[in-house]
């Protein structure tokens, strides 16, 4: 084998490697070692360190990785459903309202349609889904950049120093997400309002 087609093999490897990590909830795991090896590395791991690390900030990135794809997937199947609803009752009453079959068709899909929209309205799974994905992505950013010295941490010496900066940042991450799920539904409902 010669050498340009082993470099080829390393940097495909490599390539794979990093795609597998960024579309992969395993991640997780690889950035939660990082961020305690690096306290580890400079004496200054506590317990309450690695509680934290667990549970408020890698916990919490599972958290969002499963949720803000189920979000997003009942946003878009009840989306659908009041679509195809109203577009099905407008057709139906468009062209056959004077049987009875369509008046009883009419109002079931318009109940659906209704129910359908007040989910949305109610649930706010778009909302939820977006605030998952934003976490999540916001969670890995703060992660990576405390482990690789860069942006805030870039010019913070002191390792324990740096960590109370992560810490205070996770926070910020995690109520700005929660405050989507905190925050009722804006307006009245989508269905006997004026």
């Amino acid at each position: 084998m010669n050498a340009s087609a082993s470099d080829s093999d390393r940097s495909h490897e490599i390539r794979s490697r990093w795609r597998r990590i960024g579309d992969d909830p395993a991640e997780i795991d690889v950035l939660e070692r990082a961020i305690l090896g690096r306290l580890r590395e400079a004496g200054v791991l506590q317990q309450a360190d690695e509680d934290f690390v667990h549970y408020r900030f890698a916990n919490q990135l599972r958290n969002y990785w499963s949720w803000n794809g189920l979000y997003a997937f009942a946003f878009v199947v009840v989306t659908i459903g009041v679509l195809v609803t109203s577009l099905a009752s407008s057709s139906i009453a468009a062209g056959w309202s004077h049987h009875d079959w369509a008046r009883w068709t009419i109002l079931a899909l318009g109940l659906v349609g209704g129910v359908a929209s007040l989910i949305n309205w109610a649930w706010r799974p778009g909302d939820k889904g977006t605030s998952r994905t934003r976490g999540r992505n916001a969670l890995r950013r703060e992660g990576w950049a405390f482990v690789e010295r860069r942006g805030r941490y870039l010019e913070v010496e002191d390792v324990r120093a740096a960590f109370g900066v992560f810490v205070d940042e996770v926070e910020n991450i995690a109520q700005t997400t929660s405050a989507v799920d905190e925050a009722g539904p804006v307006g009245p409902p989508p269905i006997g309002g004026t």
